[in-house]
């Protein structure tokens, strides 16, 4: 995560660039958030003040606009990734989930939201 606040940061100071557009790699994901694995032998205290998670809320004081492009799963830190975003534009292929539980400890549970567009689509 780290690099993508240390780009974003230097787009953002790059005056000829107007926006900056984040994607994933491929189409199977935007981004898949966090590594779990890292964070299961952590107690939440332990997750909240390690650096596992360092660097996210850079992405706040990026002052040009940032577009969420997504095309597969956003989940997890991968959907409040493109939440932090001020645009994003998702394909028909988009999937976004959130960890509702607790991460540390807990079993793991993802709410699938179905996200309805309207017919036709809004062109911009």
């Amino acid at each position: 995560m780290r690099e993508v606040v240390d780009a974003a940061r230097a787009f953002d100071a790059t005056k000829h660039l107007r926006t900056i557009l984040l994607t994933g790699k491929g189409d199977k994901a935007f981004a898949a958030g966090a590594d779990i694995k890292e964070m299961q032998s952590m107690g939440y205290a332990e997750a909240y003040n390690s650096q596992v998670l360092g660097g996210w809320e850079g992405l706040r004081t990026v002052r040009k606009p940032l577009i969420a492009a997504v095309n597969g799963y956003a989940l997890g830190g991968g959907c409040e990734i493109a939440m932090l975003c001020d645009i994003i534009i998702a394909s028909d292929k988009s999937s976004f989930g959130q960890v509702v539980d607790y991460l540390c400890g807990h079993d793991h549970h993802v709410w699938q939201p179905q996200i309805t567009l309207p017919s036709p689509p809004i062109i911009i």
